[in-house]
């Protein structure tokens, strides 16, 4: 049984580096996802920021112009 053995540890071998690259492919997944919702969080920040900034000028326009 020495041959089946070694197909065991094989395949064990096989198993293990299909699940290693399994693993990267994941944390590869993930870390590329954060810094695409971080890229999005900070488009977002940036508009909030610029909408308001409108707002308040608009609101200052508005209060210097009426009668």
């Amino acid at each position: 049984m020495p041959g089946f053995r070694r197909r065991e540890a094989k395949d064990l071998d096989s198993a293990a580096q299909v699940l290693e690259l399994a693993q990267q492919t994941a944390d590869q997944a993930i870390a590329d996802a954060q810094r695409e919702a971080e890229k999005i969080l900070n488009r977002a920040r940036q508009e909030a920021q610029q909408i308001i900034a409108d707002a308040r000028t608009r609101g200052q326009t508005d209060t210097t112009t009426r009668p």
